[in-house]
């Protein structure tokens, strides 16, 4: 099983959080990694968003391609 070294302040903030919650330390790290991560994602899709606000030409095709899959939604009968 691989080992990461935590600082000694970590290490107390985990194995108290683990205590309170009535966890396992690993499970604390496990939640704190999805948190993370999940922020991560979000922190890239924003960025992703705010660059695709700055380009006025690749909005615009993606404002067109969006109408385009709403006729195609519609055409369907998916939003029934």
């Amino acid at each position: 099983m691989p080992a990461t070294r935590l600082s000694e302040r970590d290490h107390a903030r985990v194995r108290r959080l683990a205590e309170q919650t009535g966890t396992s330390q690993r499970d604390v790290l496990s939640r704190a990694i999805d948190i993370f991560e999940r922020e991560h994602f979000f922190a890239l899709m924003d960025s992703g968003y705010a660059s695709l606000h700055d380009d006025s030409r690749a909005l615009s095709q993606e404002m067109e391609e969006r109408a385009a899959w709403d006729a195609t939604l519609a055409d369907t009968g998916a939003d029934e």
